[in-house]
């Protein structure tokens, strides 16, 4: 009893304070919350299915960033469903990381924001209209991993030197013509033989590296294209097992066990997607967020596989590299 306070006051407090109890036990929720901050949800639509490291490193960028996160990972050939998922789940944005993620998810014609992660450039794709002025409720960021065919191909001839014929793996379906033309002009300028070979399923790949076997390749460079982002994993062991030194533009690659991986910095590319869905969940419009550049590449050599191979690269080449794999 409160000090003072007659008796018949305080019963009536008490009992007073056992009707407040119960009445706010009997509210709703979402009135019990409402005075929190809302829950927002950003879908995350994925190109291929692999790679689960670096889309676990985007989402907890995104979630640092107060959002709750609903991922539509899907192979190439399944985006289009993948994205008319994420589009009907009406979340605050969607993120789409590809550039067939991100082509599927705007053929969807979204009321939401959509950021983008691609590479090659957005413009000549559709994407936006310009890179400083997208043109609609989009913006995101790209790399120029199509233009560093050329550079993979020097690399690869670092690490095997004087190697004829040098092997191309692509896809006819889904790879920039730019990029197999610069990876033929790198090949011809080490006055090699190119052995090109398009892919689009598991089984083209394994019968790729059987070819590859029977015409002595012992290096092979592979390019980007959706298709073969779906079978890196399966790439790389056949690689190893056919005796293939290997280089891909896709980041992963030499984590999925692949010898060499040149490709954009995936850490600098989710800080800008993590800092624009930020910007744009605070109350900016995408279309007010210029397009960036990814401007930094990363070398990563896998030493295990190139174990394998029985190849020893040599100390300087190694030291090129910002990621090694013992």
């Amino acid at each position: 009893m409160r000090p003072g306070l007659p008796a018949r006051h305080a019963e009536w407090l008490h009992a007073r304070r056992r009707t407040l109890c119960a009445a706010t036990l009997a509210l709703p929720a979402r009135w019990l919350h409402a005075a929190g901050p809302p829950v927002r949800r950003v879908g995350v639509v994925w190109t291929g299915t692999g790679q689960s490291g670096y889309r676990d490193a985007l989402l907890a960028r995104l979630q640092r960033a107060g959002v709750q996160t609903v991922v539509h990972s899907a192979s190439a050939h399944e985006l289009v469903r993948a994205a008319a998922d994420a589009v009907a789940a009406q979340p605050a944005l969607i993120v789409a990381i590809g550039t067939p993620a991100a082509v599927r998810v705007l053929a969807q014609r979204p009321s939401m924001p959509v950021i983008f992660a691609v590479a090659g450039d957005p413009v000549a794709v559709g994407l936006v209209a310009s890179l400083a002025r997208p043109g609609r409720d989009v913006t995101g960021v790209f790399s120029l991993a199509v233009q560093t065919s050329g550079k993979r191909v020097a690399l690869l001839a670092d690490a095997v030197p004087k190697t004829t014929p040098i092997g191309l793996l692509w896809s006819e379906s889904a790879t920039v013509p730019q990029e197999l033309e610069d990876a033929r002009r790198a090949v011809a300028a080490l006055h090699a033989r190119a052995d090109a070979r398009s892919v689009l399923s598991a089984d083209d790949v394994v019968g790729a590296f059987a070819g590859f076997r029977r015409l002595g390749v012992r290096a092979a460079s592979i390019l980007t294209a959706p298709p073969l982002l779906d079978h890196l994993a399966l790439i790389a062991a056949q690689a190893r097992e056919h005796g293939v030194a290997t280089v891909s533009g896709y980041g992963g690659y030499a984590e999925a066990g692949g010898l060499m991986a040149y490709a954009t910095d995936v850490e600098e590319t989710f800080d800008i997607v993590a800092s624009m869905v930020h910007r744009v969940l605070a109350g900016t419009r995408a279309q007010d967020l210029p397009v960036q550049q990814a401007r930094a590449f990363v070398l990563t050599l896998n030493l295990a596989t190139a174990a394998a191979l029985r190849l020893t690269l040599p100390p300087w080449f190694i030291a090129l590299a910002q990621k090694v794999i013992r």
